[in-house]
Protein backbone atom coordinates (compact mmCIF):
# COMPACT_ATOMS: atom_id res chain seq x y z
CA UNK A 1 0.00 0.00 0.00
CA UNK A 2 2.99 2.25 0.01
CA UNK A 3 2.48 5.03 -2.67
CA UNK A 4 -1.34 4.52 -2.49
CA UNK A 5 -1.59 8.51 -2.01
CA UNK A 6 -4.98 8.78 -3.27
CA UNK A 7 -6.71 6.09 -1.31
CA UNK A 8 -9.65 7.19 0.85
CA UNK A 9 -11.45 4.05 1.87
CA UNK A 10 -9.75 0.93 3.16
CA UNK A 11 -11.92 -2.16 3.98
CA UNK A 12 -9.76 -4.52 5.76
CA UNK A 13 -12.48 -6.52 8.12
CA UNK A 14 -11.83 -10.08 9.36
CA UNK A 15 -8.30 -9.58 8.89
CA UNK A 16 -7.30 -10.87 12.43
CA UNK A 17 -3.10 -11.39 11.49
CA UNK A 18 -2.91 -8.40 10.18
CA UNK A 19 0.21 -6.47 11.56
CA UNK A 20 -0.79 -2.64 11.17
CA UNK A 21 2.75 -1.26 12.93
CA UNK A 22 4.25 -1.09 9.73
CA UNK A 23 1.49 0.47 8.10
CA UNK A 24 2.56 3.13 6.18
CA UNK A 25 1.03 6.79 7.08
CA UNK A 26 -2.13 6.69 3.83
CA UNK A 27 -4.20 9.60 3.60
CA UNK A 28 -7.53 7.47 4.47
CA UNK A 29 -11.28 8.93 6.02
CA UNK A 30 -13.08 5.65 5.64
CA UNK A 31 -10.99 2.55 7.67
CA UNK A 32 -13.38 -0.19 7.85
CA UNK A 33 -11.59 -3.08 10.48
CA UNK A 34 -14.69 -5.38 11.35
CA UNK A 35 -13.64 -8.16 13.45
CA UNK A 36 -9.84 -7.13 14.29
CA UNK A 37 -7.64 -8.62 16.46
CA UNK A 38 -7.10 -4.94 17.97
CA UNK A 39 -6.18 -4.93 21.49
CA UNK A 40 -6.10 -0.91 21.97
CA UNK A 41 -5.96 2.38 19.18
CA UNK A 42 -2.20 3.21 19.27
CA UNK A 43 -1.48 1.64 15.93
CA UNK A 44 -4.35 3.93 14.57
CA UNK A 45 -3.31 7.29 15.52
CA UNK A 46 -0.61 7.72 12.51
CA UNK A 47 -4.45 8.15 10.04
CA UNK A 48 -4.91 11.80 10.90
CA UNK A 49 -7.08 12.52 8.25
CA UNK A 50 -9.40 9.61 9.50
CA UNK A 51 -13.17 10.74 9.73
CA UNK A 52 -14.86 7.00 9.52
CA UNK A 53 -13.42 3.88 11.76
CA UNK A 54 -15.16 0.37 12.35
CA UNK A 55 -13.89 -1.83 15.07
CA UNK A 56 -17.30 -3.52 15.55
CA UNK A 57 -16.76 -7.15 16.66
CA UNK A 58 -13.23 -6.73 17.75
CA UNK A 59 -13.83 -8.55 20.83
CA UNK A 60 -10.24 -8.34 21.62
CA UNK A 61 -10.09 -4.36 21.69
CA UNK A 62 -10.16 -2.84 25.83
CA UNK A 63 -9.03 0.34 25.15
CA UNK A 64 -9.23 3.06 22.70
CA UNK A 65 -6.69 5.00 23.91
CA UNK A 66 -4.74 6.42 20.88
CA UNK A 67 -8.18 6.89 19.02
CA UNK A 68 -7.76 10.40 20.27
CA UNK A 69 -4.43 10.81 17.98
CA UNK A 70 -7.36 11.04 14.81
CA UNK A 71 -8.28 14.53 15.45
CA UNK A 72 -10.77 14.84 12.54
CA UNK A 73 -12.87 11.45 13.54
CA UNK A 74 -16.41 12.40 12.86
CA UNK A 75 -18.05 8.40 13.15
CA UNK A 76 -17.24 5.87 15.58
CA UNK A 77 -18.15 2.14 15.47
CA UNK A 78 -17.00 0.38 18.18
CA UNK A 79 -20.42 -2.44 18.98
CA UNK A 80 -20.00 -5.25 19.94
CA UNK A 81 -16.96 -5.25 21.32
CA UNK A 82 -17.18 -7.11 24.31
CA UNK A 83 -14.09 -6.35 26.50
CA UNK A 84 -14.25 -3.00 26.52
CA UNK A 85 -14.14 -1.35 30.11
CA UNK A 86 -14.23 2.46 29.08
CA UNK A 87 -13.52 5.16 26.46
CA UNK A 88 -11.13 6.93 28.04
CA UNK A 89 -8.44 8.49 25.05
CA UNK A 90 -11.77 10.35 23.19
CA UNK A 91 -12.01 13.19 25.86
CA UNK A 92 -10.36 15.36 22.86
CA UNK A 93 -12.61 14.03 20.14
CA UNK A 94 -14.04 17.24 19.19
CA UNK A 95 -15.33 16.12 15.42
CA UNK A 96 -16.86 12.95 16.73
CA UNK A 97 -20.51 13.37 15.68
CA UNK A 98 -21.75 9.77 16.53
CA UNK A 99 -20.61 6.62 18.09
CA UNK A 100 -21.79 3.14 18.23
CA UNK A 101 -21.36 1.47 21.36
CA UNK A 102 -24.30 -1.21 21.17
CA UNK A 103 -23.72 -4.67 23.18
CA UNK A 104 -20.46 -3.32 24.45
CA UNK A 105 -21.52 -5.48 27.97
CA UNK A 106 -17.98 -4.53 29.64
CA UNK A 107 -18.56 -0.94 28.97
CA UNK A 108 -18.98 0.95 32.88
CA UNK A 109 -18.98 4.83 32.12
CA UNK A 110 -19.31 7.52 29.12
CA UNK A 111 -17.61 9.74 30.88
CA UNK A 112 -15.00 10.56 28.08
CA UNK A 113 -17.69 11.69 26.09
CA UNK A 114 -19.27 14.50 28.28
CA UNK A 115 -18.62 18.15 26.22
CA UNK A 116 -17.52 16.83 23.51
CA UNK A 117 -18.97 19.79 21.72
CA UNK A 118 -20.05 18.23 18.31
CA UNK A 119 -21.65 14.54 19.47
CA UNK A 120 -25.10 14.25 17.94
CA UNK A 121 -25.76 10.46 18.63
CA UNK A 122 -25.23 7.95 20.84
CA UNK A 123 -26.59 4.02 20.80
CA UNK A 124 -25.98 2.46 23.99
CA UNK A 125 -27.79 -0.40 23.15
CA UNK A 126 -27.40 -3.21 25.72
CA UNK A 127 -24.38 -1.35 27.80
CA UNK A 128 -26.36 -2.23 30.73
CA UNK A 129 -23.42 -1.97 33.25
CA UNK A 130 -23.50 1.71 32.45
CA UNK A 131 -25.37 3.10 35.53
CA UNK A 132 -24.62 7.25 34.34
CA UNK A 133 -25.79 9.02 31.44
CA UNK A 134 -25.02 12.46 33.35
CA UNK A 135 -21.86 13.20 31.70
CA UNK A 136 -23.69 13.86 28.32
CA UNK A 137 -25.96 16.25 29.58
CA UNK A 138 -22.44 18.27 28.97
CA UNK A 139 -23.43 17.94 25.26
CA UNK A 140 -25.08 20.22 23.94
CA UNK A 141 -25.31 19.24 20.45
CA UNK A 142 -26.29 15.63 21.39
CA UNK A 143 -29.80 14.94 19.35
CA UNK A 144 -30.26 11.35 19.46
CA UNK A 145 -29.60 8.82 22.29
CA UNK A 146 -30.65 4.85 22.11
CA UNK A 147 -30.33 2.96 24.98
CA UNK A 148 -32.83 -0.21 24.49
CA UNK A 149 -32.34 -2.79 26.85
CA UNK A 150 -30.69 -0.61 29.51
CA UNK A 151 -33.58 -0.50 32.39
CA UNK A 152 -30.72 1.60 34.44
CA UNK A 153 -30.78 4.01 32.35
CA UNK A 154 -33.99 5.21 32.56
CA UNK A 155 -34.33 7.82 34.91
CA UNK A 156 -31.32 9.08 33.77
CA UNK A 157 -32.25 9.72 29.75
CA UNK A 158 -35.98 10.73 30.69
CA UNK A 159 -34.03 13.97 32.45
CA UNK A 160 -31.43 14.39 29.45
CA UNK A 161 -34.41 14.39 27.49
CA UNK A 162 -36.42 16.89 29.15
CA UNK A 163 -33.52 19.05 29.39
CA UNK A 164 -31.83 19.13 26.27
CA UNK A 165 -33.49 18.64 21.91
CA UNK A 166 -32.30 15.17 22.76
CA UNK A 167 -34.49 12.48 21.41
CA UNK A 168 -35.02 9.11 23.30
CA UNK A 169 -35.07 5.43 21.77
CA UNK A 170 -35.76 3.20 24.71
CA UNK A 171 -37.39 0.24 25.95
CA UNK A 172 -38.33 -1.56 28.93
CA UNK A 173 -37.03 -5.11 27.34
CA UNK A 174 -34.90 -6.82 29.88
CA UNK A 175 -31.78 -7.82 28.33
CA UNK A 176 -32.05 -12.16 28.48
CA UNK A 177 -34.88 -14.26 27.76
CA UNK A 178 -35.25 -14.06 23.62
CA UNK A 179 -31.39 -13.40 23.56
CA UNK A 180 -29.43 -16.17 22.31
CA UNK A 181 -27.99 -16.62 25.92
CA UNK A 182 -31.39 -16.77 27.15
CA UNK A 183 -32.50 -19.79 24.90
CA UNK A 184 -28.75 -21.52 26.20
CA UNK A 185 -29.48 -21.62 29.10
CA UNK A 186 -33.55 -22.53 28.88
CA UNK A 187 -32.11 -25.93 26.42
CA UNK A 188 -29.09 -26.28 28.80
CA UNK A 189 -31.70 -26.64 32.11
CA UNK A 190 -33.93 -28.17 30.41
CA UNK A 191 -31.76 -31.47 29.49
CA UNK A 192 -30.57 -32.02 32.97
CA UNK A 193 -34.35 -31.84 33.73
CA UNK A 194 -35.27 -34.57 31.26
CA UNK A 195 -31.92 -36.75 30.74
CA UNK A 196 -30.74 -36.51 34.18
CA UNK A 197 -27.61 -38.86 34.06
CA UNK A 198 -28.20 -40.64 30.84
CA UNK A 199 -25.91 -39.61 28.64
CA UNK A 200 -26.97 -38.17 25.43
CA UNK A 201 -26.87 -39.93 22.71
CA UNK A 202 -24.78 -38.37 19.50
CA UNK A 203 -26.26 -36.17 17.61
CA UNK A 204 -27.43 -36.96 13.92
CA UNK A 205 -25.62 -35.91 10.89
CA UNK A 206 -27.06 -35.68 7.17
CA UNK A 207 -24.29 -37.00 5.62
CA UNK A 208 -20.52 -38.71 7.30
CA UNK A 209 -22.01 -39.01 10.44
CA UNK A 210 -19.69 -41.93 11.73
CA UNK A 211 -16.64 -40.53 9.88
CA UNK A 212 -17.03 -37.15 11.55
CA UNK A 213 -17.72 -38.77 15.24
CA UNK A 214 -14.52 -40.34 14.59
CA UNK A 215 -12.57 -37.21 13.66
CA UNK A 216 -14.07 -35.13 16.43
CA UNK A 217 -13.01 -38.19 19.06
CA UNK A 218 -9.67 -38.90 17.77
CA UNK A 219 -8.84 -34.61 18.00
CA UNK A 220 -10.01 -34.71 21.49
CA UNK A 221 -8.06 -38.04 22.68
CA UNK A 222 -5.11 -36.59 20.96
CA UNK A 223 -5.26 -33.03 22.29
CA UNK A 224 -6.70 -32.87 25.35
CA UNK A 225 -9.95 -31.84 24.43
CA UNK A 226 -13.55 -32.84 26.51
CA UNK A 227 -15.71 -32.37 23.82
CA UNK A 228 -15.95 -31.67 20.34
CA UNK A 229 -18.76 -30.14 17.83
CA UNK A 230 -19.53 -29.62 13.97
CA UNK A 231 -21.25 -26.90 13.00
CA UNK A 232 -22.58 -27.35 9.40
CA UNK A 233 -22.66 -24.18 7.37
CA UNK A 234 -25.84 -23.38 5.10
CA UNK A 235 -25.35 -20.50 3.17
CA UNK A 236 -23.01 -18.47 5.78
CA UNK A 237 -24.81 -19.44 8.94
CA UNK A 238 -23.52 -22.71 11.01
CA UNK A 239 -26.05 -24.60 13.15
CA UNK A 240 -24.97 -27.69 15.11
CA UNK A 241 -24.88 -30.82 13.02
CA UNK A 242 -23.24 -33.35 15.86
CA UNK A 243 -21.27 -33.33 18.61
CA UNK A 244 -19.18 -35.80 20.74
CA UNK A 245 -18.01 -36.31 24.56
CA UNK A 246 -14.67 -37.61 25.57
CA UNK A 247 -15.18 -37.31 29.60
CA UNK A 248 -15.05 -40.67 31.58
CA UNK A 249 -16.86 -39.35 34.80
CA UNK A 250 -20.84 -39.35 34.49
CA UNK A 251 -21.50 -36.51 35.65
CA UNK A 252 -19.35 -34.47 34.01
CA UNK A 253 -20.80 -35.83 31.09
CA UNK A 254 -24.30 -34.87 31.89
CA UNK A 255 -22.83 -31.02 31.85
CA UNK A 256 -21.18 -31.32 29.09
CA UNK A 257 -24.33 -32.76 26.94
CA UNK A 258 -25.96 -29.67 28.39
CA UNK A 259 -23.50 -27.42 26.92
CA UNK A 260 -24.20 -29.19 23.69
CA UNK A 261 -28.00 -29.06 24.03
CA UNK A 262 -27.35 -25.29 24.62
CA UNK A 263 -25.22 -25.07 21.61
CA UNK A 264 -27.73 -26.71 19.61
CA UNK A 265 -30.25 -23.96 19.89
CA UNK A 266 -27.71 -21.50 18.72
CA UNK A 267 -27.02 -20.28 15.06
CA UNK A 268 -23.74 -17.86 14.90
CA UNK A 269 -23.39 -15.66 11.60
CA UNK A 270 -19.97 -14.46 10.83
CA UNK A 271 -18.03 -12.84 13.48
CA UNK A 272 -20.62 -14.24 16.10
CA UNK A 273 -19.45 -16.39 19.35
CA UNK A 274 -16.86 -18.61 18.29
CA UNK A 275 -17.64 -20.81 15.65
CA UNK A 276 -18.56 -17.12 14.01
CA UNK A 277 -15.13 -15.89 14.38
CA UNK A 278 -13.71 -19.26 13.06
CA UNK A 279 -16.33 -19.09 10.17
CA UNK A 280 -15.07 -15.17 9.15
CA UNK A 281 -11.29 -15.82 9.79
CA UNK A 282 -10.60 -19.21 9.62
CA UNK A 283 -9.71 -20.15 13.41
CA UNK A 284 -10.61 -18.89 17.13
CA UNK A 285 -9.10 -19.82 20.02
CA UNK A 286 -10.12 -18.55 23.51
CA UNK A 287 -7.61 -19.18 26.19
CA UNK A 288 -10.30 -19.30 29.00
CA UNK A 289 -13.99 -18.64 27.89
CA UNK A 290 -14.50 -17.77 31.50
CA UNK A 291 -12.61 -14.51 31.44
CA UNK A 292 -15.27 -13.38 28.35
CA UNK A 293 -18.81 -12.30 28.26
CA UNK A 294 -22.01 -13.31 26.42
CA UNK A 295 -21.10 -10.91 23.47
CA UNK A 296 -17.91 -12.72 22.68
CA UNK A 297 -19.45 -16.45 24.36
CA UNK A 298 -23.10 -16.30 23.97
CA UNK A 299 -23.01 -20.30 26.11
CA UNK A 300 -21.14 -18.70 28.54
CA UNK A 301 -23.02 -19.72 31.22
CA UNK A 302 -23.60 -23.14 30.27
CA UNK A 303 -19.70 -23.13 29.71
CA UNK A 304 -19.05 -22.00 32.94
CA UNK A 305 -21.85 -24.43 34.67
CA UNK A 306 -19.78 -27.35 32.57
CA UNK A 307 -16.30 -26.29 34.32
CA UNK A 308 -15.30 -25.62 30.29
CA UNK A 309 -12.05 -23.04 30.01
CA UNK A 310 -9.98 -23.84 26.98
CA UNK A 311 -12.39 -23.39 23.37
CA UNK A 312 -11.13 -23.59 19.81
CA UNK A 313 -12.69 -23.54 16.18
CA UNK A 314 -11.29 -24.18 13.07
CA UNK A 315 -13.27 -23.25 9.62
CA UNK A 316 -13.03 -27.22 7.81
CA UNK A 317 -14.85 -28.21 5.16
CA UNK A 318 -18.72 -28.09 4.82
CA UNK A 319 -18.76 -25.93 8.18
CA UNK A 320 -16.41 -24.94 11.57
CA UNK A 321 -15.01 -27.64 13.99
CA UNK A 322 -15.32 -26.80 17.40
CA UNK A 323 -13.51 -28.11 20.65
CA UNK A 324 -13.36 -27.35 24.15
CA UNK A 325 -11.62 -28.20 27.32
CA UNK A 326 -11.67 -28.03 31.52
CA UNK A 327 -8.48 -26.89 31.37
CA UNK A 328 -6.53 -24.02 30.06
CA UNK A 329 -4.18 -24.77 27.54
CA UNK A 330 -1.67 -22.88 26.97
CA UNK A 331 -1.38 -20.42 24.33
CA UNK A 332 1.83 -21.98 23.34
CA UNK A 333 -0.22 -25.08 22.12
CA UNK A 334 -2.62 -22.60 19.66
CA UNK A 335 -0.84 -23.31 16.37
CA UNK A 336 0.09 -26.57 16.78
CA UNK A 337 -3.64 -27.87 17.92
CA UNK A 338 -5.24 -25.74 15.19
CA UNK A 339 -2.69 -27.08 12.68
CA UNK A 340 -3.89 -30.40 13.71
CA UNK A 341 -7.40 -29.92 13.31
CA UNK A 342 -7.34 -28.37 9.98
CA UNK A 343 -5.27 -31.38 8.76
CA UNK A 344 -7.57 -34.15 10.38
CA UNK A 345 -10.11 -32.46 8.78
CA UNK A 346 -8.69 -32.01 5.68
CA UNK A 347 -7.34 -35.88 5.13
CA UNK A 348 -10.93 -36.93 6.32
CA UNK A 349 -12.03 -34.31 3.02
CA UNK A 350 -9.85 -36.26 0.86
CA UNK A 351 -9.77 -39.75 1.67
Amino acid sequence: LHGCSNMACLCLSCCPSLNFASFPSLPIQVLILAGSSLRDGHVLAKFKGLKTLNLSGSFQLTSVIGIGGCPKLEQFNVSQCGRLPNLTGLENSDQLAKIDLNTCLQLLSVEALGGLPNLKSVNLNRCHRVTSLEPLYRCRSLLSLSIHKCPCLLDSAASLEAASRCSLSTSTLQLLPNSMAGMCKRAANEYLKLVENTPHPFYSYDIASSQIARRLLHICKSKSFHAGLFWQNNQGVVTLAGAIVNDPSDDAQVRMWSFVAASSVCTFEPLRGSPGRALAKGSDWMSDVQALDETSFPRISVATAAGLHTSCAVSVHGGVAEFVSKTCLPDESQRDVLDFISQHFSSQHTS
